[in-house]
C-alpha cells in the first residue's frame, strides 16, 4: 500500500498516507486533461474561526500525473502537485488546515485561540489562487501552527511536518528540510510509543521512522526501526512496506 501524500488527505498522511487506500489508480493510469481546461479548480470554504466566506484552488484529478514516489512517500509529480494546495488558509484570520477538514466547527475558546495565536503574522502572500513553493511552505507552516494549537494528535502534526519537509526538499531548502524531518521523527516516535489509536500501523509507523532517520543521518537507528517494521507479526499485510524496508535497509548497508 503506497503512502499518499494525501491527496484525500484523510489527514493523515499524511494521516493515512497510503495512495492505494484512496486512489486505487492513481498511478496507473494516464489522466486525461480536457483541451484549454485549467488543472486548477477553486474550492468554496466558510471558516470556521472568523465565518469568512472564500474559495481556494485545488488540482483536478485529471491533471495529476505521479512521476515517482520516493521511499518516504514524498510523491513527485509531472505537472502541478496536489501537494502544494491541500492545506488551505483563510485570507481573513489565516486559519490553515487541510481542505478536508477546513470546515469542521471548533469550540468557541479554540477559535479565539486561534485568532490570538495567528494575529502576529503580518504581510503573507494571498494563498487562494496558484501557488508557487514559497507559498506552498507557508500554507503548511501556517497549517503546523494551528494543529498544535488545537492539540491534534503527534501523529496527524508529523505528517503535516512531514509534508512540509517535503516542499523544502523540492525547494532545494537543505536546512528546513533537515530541521522539518527532525521534527517530524520526533511527533512520529512520540505517536509509536504513546498512541493508542490512529492513522498509521505499527507497521508503517516504523518504517516511517527508519527512513527519516536514515535521511537525517543516523544509519545506526535507522536500521533498528527497519528491523521492528520487518520483525513486526503484522509485516506480511504490507508486502509493500516489506519491500521498501529491505532495500532501504540495503541502501544503508551499501554505505558501510
Amino acid at each position: 500500500m503506497f503512502f499518499i501524500f494525501v491527496l484525500a488527505i484523510q489527514i493523515i498522511v499524511v494521516y493515512n498516507l497510503f495512495i492505494r487506500d484512496h486512489y486505487p489508480t492513481l498511478i496507473k493510469r494516464r489522466p486525461i486533461l480536457i483541451l484549454n481546461q485549467s488543472p486548477l479548480f477553486e474550492r468554496h470554504f466558510n471558516c470556521p474561526v472568523c465565518g469568512k466566506q472564500f474559495t481556494s484552488m485545488s488540482v483536478r484529478s485529471s491533471a495529476i500525473n505521479v512521476a515517482e514516489v520516493e521511499s518516504d512517500k514524498h510523491i513527485i509529480y509531472h505537472g502541478p502537485s496536489p501537494l502544494h494546495y491541500i492545506i488551505t488558509v483563510c485570507p481573513s484570520c489565516l486559519y490553515a488546515a487541510p481542505y478536508s477538514k477546513f470546515d469542521q466547527p471548533l469550540a468557541d475558546h479554540l477559535g479565539h485561540k486561534i485568532l490570538a495565536g495567528l494575529k502576529n503574522h503580518k504581510n503573507l502572500p494571498f494563498f487562494g489562487g496558484p501557488r508557487d513553493l514559497k507559498q506552498s511552505l507557508l500554507a503548511f507552516n501556517l497549517s503546523i501552527e494551528t494543529a498544535r494549537m488545537k492539540n491534534l494528535p503527534a501523529s496527524e502534526i508529523a505528517g503535516l511536518i512531514l509534508c512540509m519537509a517535503w516542499i523544502a526538499r523540492e525547494s532545494g531548502h537543505d536546512d528546513i528540510e533537515q530541521r522539518c524531518l527532525n521534527q517530524a521523527m520526533e511527533c512520529y516516535i512520540h505517536a509509536y510509543t504513546s498512541e493508542t489509536e490512529g492513522k498509521l500501523s505499527d507497521v508503517q509507523l516504523a518504517y516511517i521512522i527508519g527512513d527519516i532517520q536514515r535521511r537525517t543521518g543516523n544509519d545506526q537507528e535507522a536500521v533498528v526501526w527497519l528491523n521492528q517494521a520487518l520483525h513486526s507479526k503484522n509485516i506480511k499485510a504490507y508486502p509493500d512496506i516489506e519491500k521498501q524496508a529491505r532495500d532501504v535497509w540495503a541502501t544503508i548497508r551499501g554505505k558501510v
